[in-house]
């Protein structure tokens, strides 16, 4: 269990190849190389600020992949079981890191693993895989429900295949904690992810070194690509009218619809007065309260001005328009 970020910022670790990939629905490629872009240039990492979610994730790691070691039957202690480590470890050939929650190694004698739903328990196509030596093992947990016999990739998936193929090990694991219920998914090596991630990782290197990033894959991407704006006027093609007149629709579409949402809860809310809950046919209403900790008064330290783009876009109609 790595202890804090080990891996450098100014290259591709293994915890961002998901997104590189595009697998990682909350951050696109161009996220991920513009955080290796910025380390190049020298620009501070956005820390991420402690919390008690956090600590109690970082704590239970260990916990959490003795657990999924437990459920495939494999004994636990300190020879075969490995989980301290305050070092990132390199690829051979890529410019490429990882750091790694643990290692497990079974040892010569081939070990049988396949899927058992009872235990949670899942292998790819649900088939018998024979695990031997050393390998990885990724733990995750998370408020959501299970993902069923299918792991997503970007959930810790891609990232344990990635330090496999880092220390050139033989197999696997991912274990998962959904809502305090341990899953256990187990891989062996694939050679066609090897040449998928040579590829990947070959290019993003290029895209560092170059600053050519992805073409965008959502608004806020369009913003990291073209962060300043110029004061000229442009000509649209005249095909793009119809999504400046959605985009005109929807907003209304919204603005009524919250309007509405806001109609209702004040109806709802002025029967319920000081009452915090309530029963509506078959549903339960909660009309509760927040409490906010008291904090001290705080001096905000100084900032440089800077300027990044908006966004939304700001869309008028223009009428009358003499040609």
């Amino acid at each position: 269990m790595a202890d804090g970020k080990l891996t450098p910022d100014d290259r591709a670790s293994a915890s961002l190849v998901a997104a590189i990939a595009g697998e990682n629905p909350w951050q696109s490629p161009s996220e991920a190389l513009q955080f290796c872009i910025d380390a190049t240039e020298g620009k501070p990492r956005k820390e991420i600020r402690m919390n008690n979610r956090i600590l109690w994730g970082n704590k239970a790691e260990r916990i959490g992949m003795e657990m999924g070691l437990e459920l495939l039957g494999l004994p636990i202690n300190d020879i075969v079981f490995d989980w301290t480590f305050d070092k990132a470890f390199d690829h051979p050939t890529l410019p490429l890191s990882c750091s790694l929650d643990g290692l497990y190694n079974i040892g010569h004698k081939r070990f049988p693993v396949r899927s058992d739903p009872a235990r949670n328990i899942y292998t790819p196509n649900d088939d018998t895989l024979y695990l031997i030596g050393q390998g990885v093992i990724e733990n995750k947990m998370t408020g959501m429900f299970p993902d069923g016999n299918v792991l997503p990739e970007w959930r810790g998936k891609i990232q344990a295949a990635t330090a496999c193929e880092i220390l050139g090990l033989a197999w696997y694991m991912v274990t998962v904690n959904y809502q305090n219920e341990p899953y256990v998914y187990v891989y062996e090596r694939d050679p066609e992810f090897a040449k998928f991630l040579n590829d990947l990782i070959v290019d993003f290197d290029r895209r560092v070194k170059e600053k050519d990033y992805y073409e965008p894959v959502n608004s806020l991407d369009c913003n990291l690509i073209w962060p300043n704006a110029r004061a000229d006027q442009i000509e649209l093609e005249d095909d793009l009218a119809w999504r400046i007149e959605e985009i005109k629709d929807y907003e209304q579409a919204i603005k009524e619809y919250k309007q509405t949402i806001d109609d209702h809860e004040t109806v709802i809310k002025s029967q319920m007065k000081e009452s915090k809950n309530a029963r509506c046919g078959s549903f339960n209403v909660i009309y509760g309260s927040r409490t906010y900790k008291a904090k001290p008064e705080r001096i905000m330290p100084a900032k440089p001005a800077y300027t990044i783009r908006s966004k939304k876009l700001s869309i008028r109609e223009v009428k009358n328009e003499i040609e």
